[in-house]
């Protein structure tokens, strides 16, 4: 998905995510936003770069830097711990950076300094972690509307254990070649 929007984006395209996923903001960018749904799935907010530097105070590239220091547990994402939103926006603000908190560390409270110190090689991995990649350049083509590929897609769904999705995106003639192997 970051691959394919930033080639987009590269490519002046206005481009438009539908993602809950925070992750995504950082390759925000020109003519790159995000449409993310809000409480309940009933309303949706757009976040471009503006938008994303009044909320969280630092620019969409210092994301990385930010789930890394919150860490993500649903991701596996350790981040530094004792490191909350507040303090993580407001070191971002400050330093800009992982590595400027890293270069400045003398000046941080005891406490939280002792943080980093103890963490730094987890803070680095946890970034590295949570780093999207967008250097690959997609074919553009492959999203263009074309022939439905039934036996493709069935392969595919059989191949990753989705009967029941094949099942439901394709009628009758298709359901019995999903099969579990």
């Amino acid at each position: 998905l970051a691959s394919t929007a930033c080639t987009a984006a590269a490519e002046h395209l206005e481009t438009l995510i539908l993602s809950s996923d925070k992750d995504i903001l950082q390759i925000l960018g020109p003519g790159l936003s995000v449409l993310r749904p809000g409480k309940g799935i009933t309303s949706f907010r757009r976040v471009d770069e503006r938008s994303f530097v009044e909320e969280y105070g630092f620019p969409p590239s210092a994301m990385t830097d930010y789930l890394a220091l919150l860490g993500d547990t649903a991701d596996n994402v350790p981040g530094v711990p004792g490191v909350g939103e507040k303090t993580a926006k407001a070191l971002l603000a400050q330093y800009g950076s992982l590595d400027g908190i890293y270069d400045r560390l003398e000046s941080l409270k005891p406490g939280l300094r002792k943080k980093f110190e103890e963490n730094r090689e987890q803070a680095y991995r946890s970034r590295e972690l949570v780093t999207l990649l967008c250097d690959t350049k997609e074919d553009l083509r492959d999203f263009l509307p074309g022939e439905v590929d039934r036996e493709g897609f069935l392969e595919r769904c059989k191949s990753l254990g989705l009967q029941k999705i094949a099942g439901k995106m394709i009628s009758g003639e298709g359901r019995e070649q999903v099969a579990a192997p």
